[in-house]
């Protein structure tokens, strides 16, 4: 699934963002789960090989990219 979140009201942003973190488990192996670039410093090769990994002992994998537009 992919998410969009875009505009102005940044305390709602990163609000959203947190709760969506949230729903990666197990909490203990979130951190490894979840991984954040800034737009410019990855390639177009880079993200998609980083979608295609699989989570690591989890249900879900987060990418987050910052910047991207």
């Amino acid at each position: 699934m992919i998410y969009l979140l875009h505009g102005g009201d940044w305390v709602s942003l990163e609000e959203t963002l947190s709760k969506m973190k949230k729903d990666v488990e197990p909490e203990e192996l979130r951190d490894v789960n979840i991984t954040t670039f800034t737009g410019p410093e990855i390639s177009f090769e880079e993200l998609n090989t980083i979608c295609q990994t699989i989570p690591f002992l989890g249900n879900k994998r987060m990418i987050i990219v910052r910047g991207l537009m």
